[in-house]
């Protein structure tokens, strides 16, 4: 099993000291505003731990998240940077709900559409770079559909990517926990190899959220091992201590 990290605050003192403690291979998904700001936070991790994988996670200013709801304008600027993007250079796409920026909903609603179809040619066009969404998890019929539509859940066969369910338990109750679980069990097997899953929180992030305990973190890891998910990403790195790397060092 590998075992990933996302860090959304990578400029923030202590956040990037915790990769000192990893010993196993890891991609470490740093969040950045720009791509001279990646490789600033890049160079960082490096003096932490040079034996970690670099990934570029983009925020943009406004939009915050690369969604359908963003703002074209930042869009095309993000296009225009990932042409000068390494080959082989792993980017993921953060397709959440825009809750952070929730102006961006009746703003850009008549923009969706293009929108989505505006992210798919940039993960179709260039091939040269890997993508990965984070997306989150339908709880029933209904959603699932409101997701599609809404652009949500983006096509992995017609636009070529791997996708992170985020199943962040710390923020469910357990039946609703139970439920999520029961849909991911379910589209693992369809997907396969390209269905990952994040787990968390271990700090918090934009949302102030709550953190999840070394037991949960290990029944969510054992619920990964029994429904054959072998790439585990964790929200967030800054947050790694001795507790979770024990449990982690169990699953590798």
């Amino acid at each position: 099993m590998r075992v990933n990290f996302f860090e959304e605050f990578p400029l923030e003192q202590g956040n990037l000291e915790t990769a000192a403690m990893v010993e196993f291979p890891s991609t470490i998904y740093l969040a950045a505003k720009c791509l001279d700001e990646f490789k600033l936070v890049r160079e960082k991790l490096a003096r932490s731990n040079p034996k970690l994988e670099a990934a570029y996670w983009p925020i943009l200013e406004k939009s915050y998240f690369v969604n359908p709801f963003a703002y074209p304008e930042e869009l095309e600027a993000l296009a225009k940077e990932l042409k000068e993007c390494p080959s082989g250079l792993k980017v993921l796409i953060d397709n959440e709900l825009p809750l952070l920026r929730i102006a961006s909903f009746p703003e850009n609603y008549s923009n969706r559409k293009n929108n989505v179809k505006f992210i798919g040619s940039m993960i179709h066009d260039f091939s040269k770079l890997e993508f990965i969404t984070a997306e989150m998890i339908a709880w029933n019929f209904l959603s699932n559909q409101g997701f599609k539509f809404l652009g949500f859940d983006l096509n992995e066969k017609k636009f070529p990517h791997k996708k992170i369910r985020m199943y962040y338990s710390s923020l469910f109750g357990e039946k609703f926990g139970n439920k999520l679980k029961e849909r991911l069990a379910l589209e693992k097997k369809e997907k396969k190899e390209n269905l990952q899953i994040a787990f968390g929180t271990m700090a918090k992030g934009v949302y102030d959220e709550p953190i999840i305990s070394s037991e949960q973190l290990d029944r969510d890891f054992e619920f990964a091992k029994e429904n054959g998910f072998d790439t585990i990403t964790l929200f967030r790195l800054g947050g790694l201590n001795k507790e979770y790397l024990k449990v982690i060092g169990t699953y590798l």
